[in-house]
């Protein structure tokens, strides 16, 4: 094949033409985007789907990882409840992830950084052209395609690959660890609601990063996240290859299926005749009274199966390597020829209008109260306590118009370019400045009427949106300079967890009880109060009279007993100790309010609603 003096290919045809027909064979430029048809191929009928990308091959397994798994299992099983979550818990995630780590030490199976598996050529094709099926196979999800697309071939850099790899892996690691021992310290299971999935995800990233995809791109960081459990699905298969390897070369075979069938039968029959008889329940779990369960029989048996999964799965995600596409050359995608003002008109209107919305700012501010009251009607008081939340949606919105900019608008250098840049940080400036008008609102509204769990994630939102658009714009700034910025999604991923992790620290529940001291209201409202976690007890303890004893009577039932040691948790722990110091606590009705309806034992009911906005 000939080659044009820039080194590109001539074009090639694909599919021939009817003998006799005007009509062009089709051709291929040498510069479609893999996926695309293949020199010399015929071409495809119209309609016609590609066939599916075949996943990544499992790997081989080790012989005894089935007992580690298994092991891992019985521990979670035996330790970790959710009611409530304590001690048992962050030990056992902790097992699991130190089981699958020291797999991975032990045999890794894979090279860690440098350059994965080329994909060879398609035999008979010049040198150069790919395989079409290799390069689905090198492909293995969406999530590769676009990193490729987006950031070039994957071409290890050797130790520097290693080492990123590893750094990478330690910061996840590490959070993921600091976020899962929130358990063993709050007592607030809304801000668990979110620390202890966090946890999950960083983990399964820090396994799936040290495959080059899991690391290169925003598509990739969310593959990574879920890696663990998109590889459940293949953890039976995975754990049963030194099986069936074993079982093909010796006589264990049977002995093996034997040892299962009869597992399955006793277990399927008696679980049956357990649940028929309430005598042979009782004779059947005597064995196994010894053994202390983290939680219920059935629930730890669930915890222990999936912890199972999860520990193979890390292993999977770790050692279940995407091929780089090697020598083959990448271009990127040819961009649609779009018009200049299809983009800037809708960036621009709303930049004008975030300019809009603050000069209002400004003149409401040196305008006063009587400015406010002549042109809405309400005081500057109840004006600048109003809207807060409207303003961080406004903050959510933004990065997805970022995104949706950064991947639609024209990457390449030029006027483009940088006129999208100037337009987005212009965006971005002034959504921080928006940010900054939401916290004084927000402020002025707590000072008011104290915090809530709702105000307290929106404080904690604001002020980890302002950081994201601050690391926006130093991307940006990169981007117009010509330099890549490969290391935003990374940096973003590690910042919110950072960001969690200082909200977890910052004891919100306890917070929320001291914002509520100091209030200039008629009364405290201890109805909200009281549904307050252990967390907040120190902080309720320091009220006096009869607003005491309401915000903390409920908690002294709550706390009456010590936590086992699967639930053990230094919040509940130093709850009970401060209760048996200062208790008992009971209110006097004759100090406290009557039974009419805004009243229940003495003690008034929330004047706040179960959402606490």
């Amino acid at each position: 094949m000939d080659s044009g003096q820039d080194g590109q290919s001539a074009p090639q045809t694909y599919g021939q033409a009817a003998p006799g027909s005007a009509e062009p064979a089709h051709t291929w430029s040498g510069n479609a985007e893999p996926g695309s048809p293949v020199p010399g191929s015929p071409m495809p009928p119209y309609g016609h789907r590609p066939p599916p990308v075949p996943s990544p091959p499992v790997p081989e397994a080790p012989p005894w990882l089935a007992a580690v798994v298994l092991g891992a299992g019985v521990f979670t099983a035996s330790a970790a409840t959710l009611d409530p979550p304590g001690l048992g818990l962050v030990a056992a995630g902790t097992v699991c992830g130190l089981a699958a780590f020291v797999v991975l030490l032990v045999r890794p199976g894979v090279p860690e950084g440098g350059e994965a598996p080329s994909v060879p050529a398609r035999a008979g094709a010049p040198a150069g052209t790919p395989d079409r099926s290799a390069v689905h196979s090198a492909a293995g999800s969406s999530e590769s395609t676009d990193r490729i697309r987006e950031t070039g071939p994957a071409v290890g850099n050797g130790r520097t690959d290693l080492a990123r790899s590893r750094a990478w892996a330690a910061v996840y690691g590490v959070m993921s660890v600091l976020l899962l021992s929130t358990a063993l310290f709050l007592d607030a299971s809304w801000v668990l609601a979110w620390t202890l999935p966090a946890s999950f995800l960083l983990a399964s990233l820090a396994f799936a990063t040290r495959n080059p995809a899991a690391r290169e791109s925003a598509a990739g960081l969310r593959a990574g996240g879920f890696a663990v459990v998109r590889n459940v699905g293949a953890v039976p298969g995975f754990l049963a290859r030194p099986v069936r390897r074993a079982s093909a070369n010796t006589k264990a075979a049977p002995v093996l299926a034997t040892i299962v069938i009869t597992a399955l039968l006793l277990l399927g029959f008696g679980t049956l005749l357990v649940l028929a008889d309430p005598v042979f329940a009782e004779f059947a779990s005597r064995p196994f009274r010894s053994v202390s369960w983290g939680g219920g029989s059935m629930s730890s048996i669930i915890g222990g199966l999936l912890s199972m999964l999860a520990t193979a799965g890390a292993v999977l995600a770790a050692r279940r390597r995407l091929p780089s596409p090697g020598r083959v050359q990448r271009k990127e995608r040819a961009e649609p020829a779009r018009p200049t003002w299809t983009w800037t008109v809708p960036l621009g209107a709303v930049v004008l209008l975030f300019a809009m919305f603050l000069a209002v700012q400004a003149v409401t501010l040196f305008g006063g109260d009587a400015y406010v009251q002549r042109v809405a009607g309400v005081t500057y008081a109840e004006y600048a306590r109003q809207g807060f939340f409207q303003l961080v949606a406004v903050s959510f919105l933004v990065m997805g118009v970022v995104a949706a900019s950064v991947r639609l608008v024209p990457k390449r250098p030029g006027r483009g370019r940088m006129l999208r840049n100037a337009l987005l940080g212009a965006l971005c400036l002034l959504t921080l400045v928006i940010l900054a008008s939401a916290m004084a609102r927000l402020r002025l509204y707590t000072d008011t009427f104290g915090l809530t769990p709702m105000r307290a994630s929106a404080e904690a939102w604001i002020l980890l949106s302002a950081a994201v658009f601050a690391l926006i714009l130093a991307a940006g700034a990169l981007n117009t300079l010509g330099r890549r910025a490969q290391w935003l999604p990374r940096v973003t991923v590690a910042l919110a967890a950072a960001g969690l992790l200082a909200f977890a620290a910052s004891d919100p529940d306890a917070r929320i009880a001291e914002s509520h001291q100091d209030l200039e209201l008629d009364t405290v409202d201890t109805g909200y109060l009281r549904n307050l976690s252990a967390d907040a007890l120190p902080a309720l303890l320091e009220l006096e009279g009869v607003d005491r004893s309401c915000a903390v009577q409920s908690m002294q039932n709550r706390f009456e007993e010590p936590d086992g040691w699967a639930s053990w948790n230094l919040s509940r722990h130093r709850a009970h100790t401060l209760l048996q110091e200062h208790g008992p606590f009971e209110v006097d009705t004759s100090e406290a309010g009557t039974g009419s309806a805004g009243y229940r034992d003495g003690c008034p009911l929330p004047l706040l609603d179960g959402g606490g906005h």
